[in-house]
């Protein structure tokens, strides 16, 4: 039983961390599930199978690797990586002072 919990718990916090990351990808831009569920339905049959979901999930994740392999070269290297981290961070940074500046 508390392996099951450990285990759903660590599937959860992942699965939390992908969405924040999807979502933080469009910066500035409102996001919009429905649009993307519908891009997924590649055969536009109205519904959405598993290899559809995955096609998208892999488009998506390639698209993010190219964003942070700035230097093509087909790795992240570790300044690579600190570069996106340090622009995330900024990112979250300006959203937080924006909404500190809104609830004022």
């Amino acid at each position: 039983m508390k392996n099951t919990l450990i285990t759903f718990a660590v599937a959860s916090g992942i699965a939390l961390s992908a969405m924040s990351v999807f979502a933080n990808h469009h910066e500035g831009q409102k996001h919009d599930a429905s649009k993307w569920e519908m891009k997924a339905d590649t055969n536009q049959d109205g519904k959405i199978s598993l290899d559809e979901y995955k096609a998208m999930r892999d488009q998506h994740m390639q698209e993010m690797f190219k964003r942070k392999d700035t230097n093509n070269d087909g790795f992240i290297d570790e300044a690579e990586r600190k570069a996106a981290k340090d622009k995330w961070h900024a990112h979250r940074q300006a959203k937080n002072d924006k909404c500190a500046h809104h609830a004022k």
